[in-house]
């Protein structure tokens, strides 16, 4: 008899659930996952572009399964933050590597993050734990809001350290999802591994086996959601107007170094933004910090505009 189970085949002993394999979830065959890490991906680029002026954007590069051990042995020196939800009786983890770490503190401080960076041998202070706090509680945040409609369930952050303890959320051996998610900034980068216990989506396996791309429309959901956030980012320029001077071609080359124009004050004082040739907003000029700044005050209304409602109505 024990002859007879040692030689089973492998077809006999493969799992009944198709949606299941050796190393647990077959995430090939569960295409929800990449939608919802698509979005969270969304939520922190949009969470980050609210905290800092430069531009940053965040993208999935691969989903994978895993034992607990070998993620956080692979992860030695990141911060943890571990994601505690009531509802699933589960935490999660989001790994950020330092590269992250120090990009974003340089960002969020109004730094340059394209200064060579150097790995910090101390602790990291107060200021920079909080700092990296709203990033932890946005990706709890972006978290719970990419699960909702598959599983209502919240997230909050129960704590911060760094990765020293391969028993952080249990069992060592414990099968675990992860999600790869890059940040780029301008001269930065880094990675947060975001990292979910197969336990906490097992009960939804099913619903997580849905194709999003055939039940809504024939397009690419991450395409356009890439898309979108990649246009947001685009660059664009925009000028302030103090003044505008009619000139003649021989008045223009009669300007020398000292000369002074008269401005006229037709504009009352307000400067005038405009992209691309439309007009934008009204703006004050103003200086804070030594720095001259433009104070939005409204929008611009032309008389086109004004001339068009009123036929319109």
């Amino acid at each position: 008899m024990i002859a007879r189970e040692q030689s089973a085949s492998p077809a006999q002993r493969k799992s009944p659930d198709p949606l299941l394999d050796q190393a647990g979830f077959a995430v090939d065959r569960l295409p929800m996952l990449g939608a919802i890490f698509d979005q969270i991906a969304v939520g922190l680029t949009e969470g980050v572009r609210l905290l800092s002026r430069s531009p940053a954007i965040f993208s999935v590069a691969e989903i994978n399964t895993d034992s607990l051990f070998n993620v956080l042995a692979a992860s030695e020196g990141s911060l943890g933050a571990v994601l505690h939800s009531v509802e699933l009786d589960s935490r999660s983890l989001a790994i950020l590597d330092q590269s992250f770490v120090i990009s974003l503190i340089q960002i969020l401080l109004g730094g340059d993050a394209s200064e060579p960076q150097e790995r910090l041998d101390r602790p990291y202070t107060r200021i920079e734990m909080n700092l990296v706090q709203k990033i932890s509680e946005l990706t709890a945040k972006s978290l719970q809001s990419a699960l909702a409609g598959i599983v209502e369930a919240s997230f909050s952050l129960e704590r911060q350290e760094p990765i020293i303890d391969t028993t952080i959320l249990g069992r060592r051996d414990a099968l675990v999802v992860t999600a790869k998610i890059l940040f780029q900034a301008p001269g930065a980068s880094g990675k947060i591994t975001l990292v979910i216990p197969q336990t906490a989506l097992q009960p939804v396996r099913q619903k997580l086996s849905r194709d999003p791309t055939t039940e809504v429309s024939t397009g690419d959901p991450r395409w356009t959601r890439q898309m979108q956030t990649g246009v947001s980012f685009a660059e664009i320029t925009v000028k302030g107007i103090l003044e505008e001077i009619p000139m003649t071609l021989g008045e223009v080359a009669a300007i020398e170094v000292g000369h002074v124009l008269k401005l006229r004050g037709s504009g009352m004082g307000r400067v005038r933004l405009e992209c691309g040739e439309h007009d934008l907003f009204w703006c004050n000029l103003a200086q804070v910090d030594g720095c001259y700044t433009l104070e939005i005050e409204e929008p611009i209304i032309e008389e086109k505009d004004i001339l068009d409602d009123l036929l319109l109505n």
